[in-house]
This record gives C-alpha cells, structure tokens and sequence, in this order.
C-alpha cells in the first residue's frame, strides 16, 4: 500500500521481519519522494515497487503466499478499510491484518489479526499449509457477506423502514 502516514505501522512489522528468510515485496507510494526512499531503505531485505492498479493487484496477490494489511493512524482508529482487502479475497490470499484496526475482526478471522511482525512470523509458520489456508479464507469469506453491496443496500433500506 501507499506509505502515507504508514511509518509507525512500518516500523511495527517491517522491523521485526528484517530477518525472514522469505522474499518480500511492498508495493506502494514507497519510493515516490527522497524521504520516502529514505524511510525504506533501513528494511535492506524488502523490495520495494512502485503503486499498481487493482487489476495487476489480483494476480500479484493470487500469487504471493500472503499480504498484510496496514492502515495510516487515522484510518485505523475509524476502521476504514482498503480496497486492498477484498483484492486479497479475490485473489485467494491469505491477508494478514493489523489487530489494532477498529472492526478488523468483522473482516478477518482471529488467525489473521497480528499486533506486530513477530505475531505476524509465528502466525505465517502456523497457517500457511494449504488445509490451514483454504479453512481460513472459508471463514473469511464468511465474514466479507457482510459486506456485501447487497448486504449494505439491505441494511440502508430496513433502517429506513425502522425510522419512517
């Protein structure tokens, strides 16, 4: 995702996972500016790439074996997720996600949430076998009924009802 106000989450995760043997890769708004370029290059074992559109989004995600989901502080204590998060669901990708997000459980499954790039390692280890994988985004895909644009249309519609 894009850095913007992201670098206390950065620090949070990307730091613990300096040392993972596994390759990974950011995309984002990274690399746009000199301080951001900066910023990035403490994490000398990540790859940094450029922003990409939600269609070259799908298969990148299918894939990787995971994705972590992070939000800017202001984003996290209102709970707005990305569009990044349904990507990942189409994909089929097992996403990670900050627990500190506000109604991240309405969205991922308790194996999913990590507070930090340790949880994040020990949770990986555990869940990436592919049984683990294909039971967890089972109950995520659980979770995401909810937010269905049917879902909320009926949602809006019986609150009117309630009120008029």
């Amino acid at each position: 995702g894009n850095i913007y106000y992201r670098e206390n989450q950065a620090m949070r995760f990307f730091d613990k996972m300096k040392d993972w043997k596994e390759e990974k890769v950011v995309f984002g708004s990274w690399l746009r500016t000199k301080e951001r370029r900066e910023f990035s290059q403490q994490f000398e074992s990540f790859k940094f790439y450029g922003s990409c559109n939600h269609n070259l989004a799908v298969p990148l995600m299918h894939a990787a074996n995971s994705t972590l989901h992070i939000l800017p502080d202001f984003a996290m204590d209102r709970g707005l997720m990305t569009a990044r998060v349904f990507t990942s669901q189409m994909a089929h990708c097992l996403c990670f996600c900050d627990s500190k997000i506000y109604g991240a459980d309405q969205f991922f499954p308790p194996e999913l949430l990590v507070k930090d790039g340790k949880e994040l390692a020990k949770k990986y280890k555990q869940y990436i076998n592919k049984r683990s994988v294909t039971t967890i985004l089972a109950k995520r895909d659980e979770l995401m009924k909810d937010h269905t644009v049917e879902n909320r249309a009926y949602q809006f519609v019986e609150l009117l009802r309630h009120y008029a």
